[in-house]
């Protein structure tokens, strides 16, 4: 089956005026199959077996394998109405927007009717495909810059939240040189895990301060409180579900089984 494209510009062409015409030529489209024209085609008038003088140089046409009536029934027209269309399609148009053939759209030639522009709709925007080719590609890199930038964004935040960690860690906030020393690592530790899962930094007061310092007593060494108090992040227990946003003074409380449970949970991971 051919197949024929119907360039919008037709609603604004001379052709759109009369149902008759449109409706004709519309159906004379359709049922048109491409042909090549290889020598002079002279055309005949519809109505008689008569030459109009006209001919139709070699090159690429849309040919309707049907008589004048024919064609006629499958548009759906009045027999006087769809001949009279076809005699017209047949004339010059001077008010044609297009000037090839002088305005003709569809003759009769010997043997059925030539569509005399069917290649120019046929072949009209050609670059779609390549148009839909470059609107998927962009969408593809629209896609995957998304994915990049969403990629660079999590990673400046990653670096963003070690950087402000470190800079919590590294801060007096009324700190005194004896809490500060020895709480250190700790403090980092949990400002990093607290923002990993809040995104915010913990407030810092002399009590969180003195919490933490006694955290970390309880447990023995920075090192090993830092390690207790990210593990301590990671407890659903003590986190939103439960209404509770991973307090120190819970960190503080109940050190000694957090200790056990992270020590749990290396022996079953192995680590």
């Amino acid at each position: 089956m051919s197949f024929v494209k119907l360039d919008c510009g037709i609603l604004t062409s001379t052709l759109w005026v009369e149902r008759g015409l449109r409706d004709i030529f519309i159906t004379a489209l359709l049922m048109a199959r491409p042909m090549e024209i290889t020598k002079p085609m002279e055309q005949y008038h519809v109505s008689k077996i008569e030459k109009t003088g006209f001919v139709v140089p070699p090159g690429w046409y849309g040919f309707v394998q049907a008589a004048g009536p024919g064609i006629v029934r499958m548009a759906m027209c009045s027999h006087d109405e769809g001949i009279a269309a076809l005699e017209k399609l047949g004339f010059p148009d001077e008010e044609s927007r297009s000037s090839d053939f002088e305005g003709r759209r569809l003759i009769r030639v010997d043997g059925g009717y030539i569509v005399l522009n069917y290649m120019k709709y046929r072949d009209k925007d050609t670059t779609g495909a390549t148009r839909q080719a470059r609107y998927r590609e962009r969408q593809k890199i629209k896609v995957t810059s998304r994915r990049d930038e969403t990629g660079v964004t999590r990673d400046s935040l990653q670096i963003v939240t070690k950087a402000e960690a470190e800079a919590e860690a590294d801060k007096d906030l009324n700190l005194t040189p004896d809490e500060k020393i020895p709480t250190q690592i700790t403090r980092k530790a949990y400002t990093e895990a607290f923002i990993a899962a809040y995104g915010v930094t913990p407030k810092w007061t002399p009590a969180t301060n003195a919490s933490m310092k006694n955290f970390v007593k309880q447990i023995g060494n920075d090192q090993e409180a830092a390690s207790v108090a990210a593990h301590y992040l990671t407890m659903p227990n003590y986190g939103r579900q439960k209404n509770k946003m991973h307090s120190i003074t819970d960190l503080l409380r109940d050190a000694a089984s957090i200790h056990v449970d992270m020590r749990m949970a290396k022996i079953k991971t192995g680590k």
